[in-house]
């Protein structure tokens, strides 16, 4: 794998690009500066993405150890500054989480 990132005039990098063998596999905003249609982006609480998007659930990655909020029908995470063990959380992950502490450090698609 390799990353190709994206910066602005000013070379501070906003997104990267996963790719392998030329084809894009994840494309990560990381600047707080791009936000979506709903106002979310890097820095925002979990409080503040579940509230703009309802569906979203909080899970853990069976890939590595983040967490990251996420939907049924979206591929879209909000990567989050926590981590868990597993995809599906235990009762003590469930019972730690406090979605105001808990912010986007990336948004991937």
């Amino acid at each position: 794998f390799e990353y190709l990132g994206l910066s602005d005039p000013a070379g501070a990098e906003l997104a990267r690009f996963l790719y392998d063998d030329g084809e894009v596999l994840t494309i990560s905003v990381i600047s707080p500066k791009c936000k979506t249609a709903s106002g979310i982006g890097v820095g925002s609480t979990a409080t503040e993405v579940l509230k703009a998007y309802p569906k979203g659930e909080i899970h853990g990655s069976d890939i590595g150890d983040m967490a990251s909020i996420s939907f049924e029908d979206l591929n879209v995470f909000f990567v989050l500054n926590v981590k868990f063990g597993g995809y599906d959380l235990t009762p003590e992950e469930e019972a730690s989480i406090d979605p105001d502490a808990l912010k986007v450090t990336e948004i991937a698609l």
